[in-house]
């Protein structure tokens, strides 16, 4: 596709495997305006092609052609000038325009077969699908374990990349396909797998190879195919350059090392299952789908459904018409480009494969994706960006994948509803949509007994544990509305109660301030005027959560939870229950019962039960003004007055919309439950007494590093999702694991390779945790809210008490305030990274923070400021950290930061007293890391253990983006820089294959040495499973990567872990070095600046064959550089890899 100035005049060529150009219809277009053409077959090409000559009308027009055929196309201006304003180049393009015998050489240089793997097995490329790789039948294509026939060893690099760039140059007799043409009209293109007099058996290309019986009678036309039955511009859908030299590299090696270098090379099959698509993907009608869209109802219903899917999910980073999303790397439609194409079916493709940083929409059925794809198109393409919208016609219907199934309906299961989150769930809630009665740090309660949770309740109380106050009583048929990143996965939404509301009390204490029974709010405002954190400790101090017993059977027990906190001096225990409903005119009014239990009560206490015109009465006795606890309505609330007094009281109040003297009458009737003092201190129920047994499975001991799935219990009996986010070892062969949807698991049988892994499931309810520390035995969870300690009563396992730790996190209602990580000192404090809102200004001082907190839990206080979304945290004896950040405002690359106490990390986003906007007011980091290499890097460790040799005492990062993990390679920065404590370094993936999640945090277990890392899929990252746990082992293998790096102007000094084939690394056209530099601005990330390649004159290896000293004249100070090698060790093996570094 081109776009043509007026009035010059060109010629259209096409080569079409699918017919001849007799009945191919080619359609030129001029804003909605068809032109009509002649077709004049080609003297210059073979008698399969044809062109088109004509002159673009006065006003320009934009020449497209139906998107069905497979061909070549070419555009050539006879006269009058040419063509402008092209797209940007493909990367096809991009490739084809390169020399080919340099290219060959960069790929035997820089191409990594291992890697190569992992992208032709990846299931949106198909190669597999055409292509056998040693054993099995190679299905339309050539077996690639094989020499190609008549291609010499040293051609072979370059014949592989110029068969994938121009697969037509050279097509062997026995694949080249065929079409069919049927005396209905049907075309049929394939290859033939035998013949006989009576009929043909095609294997049919477009339809998952199946073979197809055609009667030689019904045969009309049989034209052999032009050009190659494999598709022209494959490589578009590769992530980048890089991942094309990895393809090449792979095909070579298996080329020339047959079925045993393949079966070598494999990707493990555990961590690529996560691709596989449903198998009903291969029989998909894609044509009835479309062809639907002509009809104006279905067209309608269509775009309302595709509306709702589009807004939940695809808006949060794509955007909409109006605002941008939040990952502005994501393109926007109404003005983008389509880098894997536009037309239905390759969107369709694009969202059941992925591509690039675009995951695969696995959840999604057939009918949701063309829903969502005719949403796409009508709106953002059709009018604003129709130069990517392609017509449906005939043709094109017909062009498609055949098949006969229109896959299941659409599941309406939402995990986040099915989940059975326990009897109560700590967030963020808002009642009303006025912003008034916001819950930031919100704790649901289910007041009906039944299975399921409090997601399956039908009555519920929202407490807000910062004041104290019963934010909502509330009944229905469903909870809440689910909006929010952790639950329906939107941005920039938190939840809201729904049903019918029956009290409230907007944001204020909940009780008076003891000694002036005053009910102003005494907290500090953030710099949105709203007050933030918890109230003062003199005032109220949330201590615990208890999960009490109130009967039932040992199947199906009773609970309730028990709130414990202090007033002043005064301990108050409180337990909000449902009470019998009140008849009023025939309707029934819903009853909220709050029992207290207080101890000595030195001054008179005040609570504020709800705002008018719901009512409340005390249970069981009449209100006695001045000689007990009595209900008053003042200022438009009602509450509650407890006087002074030495003695304990139990006391039971009723809550309800109706009026106070029916009311009164009514809770004068009720029986009174049972006091909270009676109910603690005893073992909870075990909602959670049943153990999940899975398996796990070993990974292959091939390389330096082999990864053993420790497989997680996504089948359970609570529907609970399992996206872990912490963990740490509670004994020799035992884990505690976190999941971010509010859930603790234990798991014994770690360290086995055989299993069986038994999972019980021991708190749940909490509010995000995205760490997890065992403290002296104790399990410490961090949590959004507060720093959780579980206790266990009985030593059964589960959690009864829910103790407060710590809960100075100042938290507001911004979806993108995570508290990520939670590790301790050798004095005992703790510590945490909080993020900063996104593409917003902070409002509280915690925002875009590392924080510490005292070993008794009593103080926080900001260790650095500056963040935007820093993942966790390693603490360094030194009195530093390593803290890794995000790309996006302020921040133009994801960073590895040093961090030193009291400085400033970059974000002007963050809360701070920084108005420098200059790059040199802030710390610079060790790493800026380029997306391509780590999309979301998550938290770093450090190497504990000797049994990773070379590797103990090393720092590691790893990757949320891309499941990875690094080896972090620093060392001082040179001159002032370095004398200042600013330290400079690089990163180098260690050699084990991506796990199908992002990787969040890892611990090293003391017993057996090795690495146990857990992830999860979120947010934006590349790798979608859900979630996982792994143990990553090292084996009896050699480590094949650097792992000592000195930079400095001029040079590059590696350090490898095995000596290195002196010729081949001495060698500097096996070195690649390039730098480029970003710009730090408000604006979200940043591209590459100044990109260069730099010339290595010369390198120098070490007598042991080690080290090799690279002369880099051109190389000084920089923001980013990235060195590549393609080398072999001492013994012979095939060596490559690549590394991203900083130069201060």
């Amino acid at each position: 596709m081109g776009i043509l100035l007026p009035g010059r005049r060109v010629e259209l060529g096409l080569y079409d495997s699918g017919k001849s150009w007799g009945e191919r219809e080619l359609r030129l277009w001029s804003g909605r305006r068809t032109i009509p053409s002649r077709m004049i077959p080609s003297k210059e090409r073979d008698v399969s092609s044809s062109c088109v000559r004509f002159v673009p009308p006065a006003r320009g027009m934009v020449v497209a052609w139906a998107p069905g055929f497979v061909g070549i196309v070419w555009l050539a201006v006879l006269s009058g000038g040419g063509v402008t304003a092209e797209p940007p180049r493909s990367l096809a393009e991009q490739l084809l325009a390169e020399d080919s015998a340099a290219l060959a050489a960069e790929i035997a240089r820089a191409g990594d077969p291992a890697h190569g793997s992992n992208v032709f097995h990846a299931r949106q490329l198909a190669c597999t699908q055409c292509h056998a790789v040693g054993e099995g039948a190679a299905v339309l294509g050539p077996n690639l374990a094989e020499m190609p026939v008549g291609v010499a060893r040293e051609r072979l690099v370059a014949h592989l990349a110029e068969s994938i760039l121009d697969p037509s140059a050279v097509v062997r007799p026995e694949h080249r396909g065929v079409t069919i043409v049927t005396d209905k009209g049907k075309s049929i293109t394939g290859l033939i797998v035998r013949e006989t007099v009576a009929e043909v058996v095609l294997r049919d290309a477009t339809a998952g190879s199946r073979e197809i019986v055609i009667p030689v009678a019904t045969i009309d036309e049989r034209v052999p195919a032009a050009v190659s039955l494999m598709p022209a511009g494959l490589v578009n859908l590769l992530t980048d350059r890089q991942q094309f030299l990895d393809l090449v590299a792979y095909l070579a090696a298996v080329a020339e090392g047959g079925a045993a270098r393949a079966a070598e090379l494999a990707p493990d099959p555990l961590l690529l299952a996560a691709q596989e698509p449903a198998a009903y993907e291969r029989e998909v009608d894609h044509a009835s789908f479309i062809a639907e869209w002509s009809d104006p109802g279905e067209s309608r219903a269509a775009l309302e459904r595709g509306e709702k899917i589009f807004n939940r999910v695809c808006a949060n980073c794509h955007g909409t018409l109006e605002t941008p999303g939040s990952l502005p790397t994501a393109p926007r439609f109404a003005e983008g480009i389509f880098k894997a194409g536009s037309d239905p079916h390759a969107i369709y493709r694009t969202l059941t494969y992925g591509n690039g940083l675009m995951v695969a929409q696995n959840w999604m059925v057939p009918s949701q994706k063309y829903d969502v794809i005719h949403y796409l198109r009508e709106t953002f393409l059709k009018a604003r960006n129709p130069s990517w919208y392609s017509a449906v016609t005939p043709d094109y219907l017909a062009s498609l994948p055949a098949g006969t199934s229109r896959g299941p309906e659409p599941s309406v299961i939402e995990p986040w509803r099915t989940h059975d989150y326990g009897p109560f769930l700590a967030g963020t809630f808002e009642v009303g949509s006025d912003r008034m009665n916001v819950a930031r740090k919100g704790l649901a309660v289910r007041l009906d007994q039944g299975v399921g949770g409090v997601g399956r309740g039908r009555a519920w109380i929202l407490y807000e544990l910062d004041t104290l106050r019963a934010a909502a009583f509330w009944t229905g048929e469903q909870f809440i509305d689910w909006a929010g990143i952790n639950f329906d996965g939107r941005h920039g939404a938190h939840p809201r109660v729904t049903g019918d509301v029956q009290a409230t009390l907007a944001t204020m204490p909940g009780w008076a301030e003891p000694k002036t029974g005053s009910f102003a709010d005494p907290r500090p405002l953030g710099r949105d005027m709203k007050p933030f954190g918890p109230l003062p400790r003199e005032h109220v101090q949330m201590k615990s959560l208890h999960h009490v017993g109130l009967g039932g059977t040992a199947a199906e027990p009773t609970s309730g939870v028990v709130l414990d906190f202090l007033v002043g001096e005064t301990f108050v225990l409180e337990m909000p229950a449902l009470g019998r409903p009140l008849g009023v005119e025939g309707r029934q009014v819903p009853v909220l019962m709050r029992s207290f239990s207080l101890g000595p009560r030195p001054h008179e206490l005040v609570v504020r039960l709800a705002a008018e015109p719901a009512a409340a009465a005390l249970v069981g006795r009449p209100p006695t003004e001045g000689s007990g606890p009595w209900v008053v309505t003042r200022e438009g609330h009602v509450e509650l007055v407890i006087p002074a007094g030495a003695e304990p009281l139990d006391l039971t109040v009723a809550v309800a919309a109706a009026d106070p003297a029916v009311l009164a009458a009514h809770a004068a009737t009720l029986p009174p439950p049972p006091a909270p003092r009676t109910l603690v201190g005893r073992p909870a129920p075990p909602l959670w007494s049943v153990a999940v047994e899975t398996r796990p499975a070993a990974g292959r001991d091939t390389g330096p590093f082999a990864v053993d799935v420790l497989t997680a219990p996504e089948a359970n009996p609570w529907n609970a999702q399992v996206r872990f986010s912490g963990l740490d070892f509670t004994g020799p062969d035992e884990a505690v694991v976190s999941s971010w949807d509010g859930d603790i698991w234990r798991v014994r049988g770690i360290t086995s390779t055989a299993g069986p892994l038994a999972w019980r499931r021991i708190a749940a309810g909490l509010f995000q945790p995205l760490g997890v520390k065992v403290i002296d035995g104790v399990v410490h969870v961090g949590c959004r809210d507060r720093i959780v300690r579980l206790v266990d009563l009985d030593g059964d396992g589960l959690t009864d008490r829910y103790d407060t730790f710590n809960d100075d996190h100042q938290v507001t209602e911004h979806f993108h305030e995570f508290a990520m990580g939670l590790e301790t000192d050798v004095a005992g404090n703790l510590y945490y990274a909080k993020s900063a809102r996104h593409a917003l200004p902070a409002v509280v001082p915690h925002h875009g923070t590392l924080l510490k907190v005292s070993p008794d839990g009593k103080t926080t206080e900001i260790v650095a400021t500056g963040f935007r979304a820093a993942n966790g945290v390693c603490v360094e004896d030194d009195g530093t950290f390593w803290v890794t950040d995000q790309e996006g405002h302020w921040n133009p690359k994801n960073r590895i930061n040093h961090v030193r106490p009291g400085r400033f990390y970059g974000n002007m986003y963050g809360y701070h007293a920084v108005t420098d906007e200059r790059d040199e007011a802030m710390e610079p980091p060790a790493c800026w890391i380029t997306n391509a290499f780590d999309r979301s890097p998550a938290e770093l460790l450090r190497v504990t253990s000797e049994r990773w040799s070379p590797l103990a005492g090393a720092l590691l990062e790893l990757s949320y983006g891309e499941g990875r993990i690094h080896l972090v390679l620093t060392e001082p920065a040179a001159g002032a820089k370095g004398a200042g404590g600013i330290v400079q370094g690089g990163m180098v993936a260690l050699p084990i294959p991506d796990l199908p999640t992002g990787i969040m945090r890892g611990r090293f277990n003391p017993v057996d040495g090795q690495l146990y890392a857990c992830g999860l899929y979120a947010w934006a990252g590349n790798r979608q499973h859900p979630g996982g746990l792994f143990r990553v082992r090292r084996t009896e293998m050699p480590l094949t990567i650097p792992v000592g790096l000195h930079a400095e102007p001029g040079s590059l000094d590696l350090e490898f872990a095995l000596p290195l084939d002196a010729a081949t690394a001495a060698a500097p056209a096996n070195w690649k070095v390039r730098a480029w530099n970003l710009k730090r601005t408000k604006n979200y990330g940043s591209k590459h600046l100044d990109e260069r390649e730099l010339a290595v004159t010369a390198a120098t290896v070490s007598s042991a064959g080690r080290r090799v000293l690279l002369t880099v004249p051109d190389l000084g100070p920089t923001w980013c550089y990235s060195v590549e090698w393609s080398l072999t060790t001492a013994t012979g093996t095939p060596l490559t890899g690549v590394l991203h570094g900083t130069m201060h």
